[in-house]
């Protein structure tokens, strides 16, 4: 006699459904998030229809700049304007340029002081003199480096412990064959 033993298909139909469940969850989850095959594609869109007065404008506004860019038409100060052009020095051979300190910092052991130079040279000498409380002086000098429009003294590192505080004077000079440039700025010690 064969005993029959009945099939669990309670089981099966149990994972089948909390498979079917699981899955249409994760479904409504990428539909309300948007993910997945729901992505909203990116539609691009051109406007076909014949340009407004408006836009005609600004197209032409933006090809006379373009033009006026390359014809050197153009008068507004960018980066890399060329620098302005040396003055004759009376009594000298050299021209003389516009010269200023940009930055002077101080950290624990040094006073940092960074000038630029209106011309464009890889030659000539940055000198600094400064003079302070107690009629103390410090002097320095140091080369140069040309960038596109102008020129920077490669910077004055100066220790704090040659200097005392207070207010100082910074002058700095700059002299090559043919151009001198000169600049000061008071300058505190802490």
């Amino acid at each position: 006699m064969k005993i029959i033993k009945p099939k669990n298909n309670k089981k099966i139909f149990i994972i089948a459904a909390s498979l079917l469940l699981v899955g249409g969850a994760c479904l409504a989850a990428s539909y309300y998030y948007k993910v997945g095959p729901f992505t909203p594609s990116a539609k691009s869109s051109t406007d076909l229809n014949k340009p407004t007065d408006q836009q005609k404008q600004s197209g032409d506004d933006i090809k006379k700049q373009s033009v006026d860019q390359a014809t050197g038409k153009n008068n507004s100060a960018t980066g890399s304007d060329p620098s302005p052009a040396p003055k004759p020095v009376d009594g000298s051979t050299k021209q003389s340029v516009e010269a200023d300190i940009t930055a002077s910092s101080q950290d624990t052991s040094s006073l940092h002081i960074r000038a630029m130079i209106q011309t464009v040279t890889n030659s000539g000498m940055c000198s600094l003199a400064m003079s302070g409380p107690q009629q103390r002086t410090y002097s320095a000098s140091v080369g140069v480096q040309a960038l596109p429009s102008s020129t920077t003294c490669k910077g004055f590192d100066i220790p704090v412990d040659q200097l005392a505080p207070g207010l100082w004077t910074a002058t700095i000079d700059f002299s090559n064959e043919t151009t001198i440039a000169s600049t000061s700025k008071q300058i505190t010690v802490q």
